[in-house]
């Protein structure tokens, strides 16, 4: 009898499991078309922005991030705009269309004018201080106080 029972609520428990995933199958869309950003090495930092109708929230992705240059976007079939900033300054603005005759496409970042030279450099840090000379003589390196501490250098 226990046998019967076990093996009659592990049925039901297949039954509804494999209910349970035709119902997410028939009702789950998944994208038809791909929007491939490629770019160079020297856009590392930007951030790519694609925007259109049929997505509800912009998809947002930083170029270089896992040393990853060519980046995919799933979507559907629609317009979308591409905009690439690098350091708040935008530098590409397009419209790329998705069809059915062209569901799959590619743009190429390098064909675009490079953003300006002020928008890509890195404000570089250097791990050893060179130190300065006070006025008295004495070196030492700067100390660094936070806001509302006093800005005075101490040696």
């Amino acid at each position: 009898m226990l046998v019967g029972i076990t093996i009659a609520l592990a049925s039901l428990l297949f039954i509804a499991t494999a209910g349970l995933l035709y119902l997410r199958w028939a009702t789950m869309r998944e994208p038809t078309c791909v929007l491939i950003v490629e770019a160079p090495a020297a856009l590392r930092g930007a951030e790519v922005t694609v925007d259109g109708i049929n997505v509800l929230q912009a998809h947002k992705v930083v170029i270089g991030v896992g040393e990853r240059f060519a980046i995919p976007f799933y979507l559907d079939y629609g317009r979308y705009s591409v905009r690439v900033a690098m350091n708040g300054v935008q530098f590409v603005d397009t419209e790329i269309n998705l069809t059915h005759d062209r569901p799959g496409q590619r743009l190429d970042l390098s064909q675009f004018p490079p953003p300006p030279a002020w928008a890509t450099t890195q404000p570089t840090t250097s791990s050893s201080a060179r130190p300065f000379t006070l006025p008295d003589g004495m070196t030492a390196p700067p100390t660094l106080t936070p806001p509302g501490r006093g800005s005075r250098l101490s040696p």
